[in-house]
């Protein structure tokens, strides 16, 4: 088996459990606002198909997040900022979907994304 079937199956498997995940749990529930934060940069990255973009939000999701204080210009970290940092868990969901992204299925990613930003608004 090559390398890039390996990948395909790997990204169907993640497809798979993310899918069970959905239909199990229905949903993501309450994220943290440094989770919020990299969601909707994932979401971002995603609808415009940019590995960079990807490569960064990858990057600050391993980092735990970095959220901006209120006026958005001070560039401090979720906790010096007084905000909830983010759960391993919600680390494991922002992965898995760049993984789904990395494997090329970018639709399905930014759908993810935008569902986690979609389970933050309360009716």
């Amino acid at each position: 088996m090559n390398t890039k079937a390996i990948s395909m199956i790997g990204a169907l498997a993640a497809v798979v459990a993310l899918g069970f995940f959905f239909f199990a749990s229905g949903g993501y529930g309450k994220v943290s606002p440094s989770a919020y934060q990299c969601a909707t940069a994932l979401y971002s990255a995603c609808m415009a198909q940019d590995t960079a973009r990807l490569d960064r939000v990858e990057t600050m999701v391993i980092a735990g997040g970095i959220a901006k204080a209120r006026d958005g210009r001070d560039g401090k970290t979720a906790t010096e900022s007084g905000q909830q940092s983010m759960s391993e868990r919600e680390k494991d969901w922002l992965l898995g979907i760049v993984n789904q992204a990395r494997g090329g299925d970018w639709k399905s990613a930014a759908a993810l994304a935008r569902r986690m930003m979609e389970d933050q608004v309360s009716y």
